[in-house]
């Protein structure tokens, strides 16, 4: 065998041998987290999530809130916006999708059916969640795989699904998560303290950056299956929140 063959297995050898060192690095930073948040079995069994949020914006008077069911085993989630003046519902069910949007003064409501780019921002949004991606790594999902973070991520926590990058998670020496990054559209958000929520911990309060902080009143982990976010939408807008 001639030197340069046995040069390029070296390299390559050391190569395997410094990404399993950083998969290990990965799994042992994991292992911290799920610890943190409540455990990997909670967050393994659960199918879906519902999350009611305090919001602030500047270009409102008062306060609003933002209500969100995610179906964590398929790409479905359903979200209602209500601030001053308004009240928005996006609905994406896998196969289609459409926003429900009321502002006081206007007439009617419209109704807006999503074209085929909205829908693949959907199912980016989905597959690039917080939340979601947790899931699948608890559940043991071998679509998704974690790696250590490099360059400007070095230190985070890189995660793929089918072998590409759709997030980065930083994870603090206790465990407790603080910031997420999803790649689709390069969203970051800073999160908050951990606080307890009947058997698991999730952050108290998030903000996206250069935006302002948003309070998390509630989150709870759905066990019944299957989720259906956007139940009954069609006959009740009013109602279809509570996941039923």
């Amino acid at each position: 065998m001639n030197r340069t063959a046995l040069v390029a297995i070296h390299l390559l050898a050391s190569l395997v041998c410094a990404q399993a060192v950083a998969d290990s690095t990965s799994d042992t930073i994991l292992d911290r987290y799920f610890e943190a948040i409540g455990g990997r079995a909670i967050w393994a069994e659960g199918h879906g999530e519902y999350v009611l949020a305090k919001i602030a914006d500047s270009r409102f008077a008062l306060p609003g809130t933002f209500e969100i069911c995610w179906n964590w085993e398929l790409p479905q989630t359903a979200d209602r916006l209500r601030v001053q003046g308004l009240s928005q519902t996006r609905v994406y069910a896998g196969s289609h999708g459409w926003t429900v949007r009321k502002s006081s003064g206007a007439p009617g409501t419209d109704h807006i059916e999503w074209d085929g780019a909205r829908m693949m921002q959907g199912l980016a949004e989905w597959t690039g969640n917080f939340e979601v991606l947790t899931h699948r790594i608890a559940n043991g999902d071998e679509r998704v795989t974690t790696r250590m973070g490099e360059g400007s991520r070095q230190g985070w926590i890189e995660i793929l699904v089918d072998q590409d990058v759709v997030g980065h998670l930083l994870i603090d020496s206790d465990g407790e998560p603080k910031k997420f990054h999803r790649v689709f559209d390069d969203v970051s958000v800073d999160l908050g303290p951990l606080a307890d929520r009947g058997g698991i911990r999730f952050p108290a309060w998030g903000a996206f950056e250069g935006g302002e902080p948003f309070d998390l009143l509630v989150f709870e982990i759905l066990d019944a299956t299957p989720v259906q976010p956007f139940h009954a939408l069609a006959a009740n807008v009013s109602a279809y929140m509570h996941c039923e």
